[in-house]
């Protein structure tokens, strides 16, 4: 399983990590100390690449805090027992994490794909599908956007959220790989920088920590 991003902020208290999983499950099994803390989880689904995700998640929690336990909110949240926020993606043959101590915070990442293009109108303001028209809906452009939107309604973690009016963006023309995200849902208000990476064929998007006021 090689670990293709692991950042840390100067402080420890902020990490990101990026593996590819190239194991089979029986690799990935022996890879957890504590394979039966999971079993149940598993039980829910014969889908070979979720089983593979959700083993790799979990392997990388325990790099971290040699922990495997991983629970849920009952909005679908993720949470630890550590004091850190956490947040993670998985899509095809990559799992994403992304801790933080003293903050909320969210990640997504996506492989770069047409399909993309087909359901912007259901993600994006008007103004931001004006400003990827500026660039003839250049898809890795609409990967980033979507990741994004991704990545704010994770660190929201509450349901109810309508993409293209409570999540918004706002890009710099001449410096796309960073930009800034804004979550306006009633009474919460907050704006929040957002850096993108890409690996191999998929965009990586996760949010920074919060500016000090």
């Amino acid at each position: 399983m090689p670990l293709i991003l692991n950042q840390k902020s100067t402080d420890n208290e902020s990490i990101l990590a990026v593996w590819k999983i190239t194991e089979s499950i029986d690799e990935l099994r022996n890879l957890l100390k504590s394979f039966t803390s999971i079993q149940p989880l598993l039980k829910k689904t014969t889908n070979e690449s979720l089983i593979k995700q959700q083993l790799s998640i979990r392997i990388l929690i325990f790099n971290f805090f040699n922990q495997y336990h991983l629970s849920y909110d009952e909005k679908g949240k993720p949470f630890l027992d550590n004091g850190y926020s956490i947040s993670i993606s998985h899509s095809n043959e990559y799992a994403a994490i992304l801790l933080d101590k003293k903050n909320q915070c969210g990640v997504d990442i996506e492989k770069i794909s047409l399909k993309v293009d087909r359901i912007k109108h259901k993600f994006l303001s008007k103004n931001e599908l004006s400003f990827a028209s500026l660039y003839n809906n250049d898809i890795e452009l609409l990967t980033v956007m979507w990741c994004a939107k991704e990545a704010l309604y994770k660190y929201y973690g509450k349901k109810e959220v309508i993409f293209d009016e409570h999540l918004l963006l706002q890009l710099n023309p001449t410096n796309l790989s960073c930009l800034k995200g804004e979550i306006a849902i009633g009474d919460f208000h907050q704006h929040l920088d957002l850096a993108t990476e890409k690996i191999d064929d998929f965009m990586l998007v996760y949010t920074l920590q919060p500016p000090s006021v």
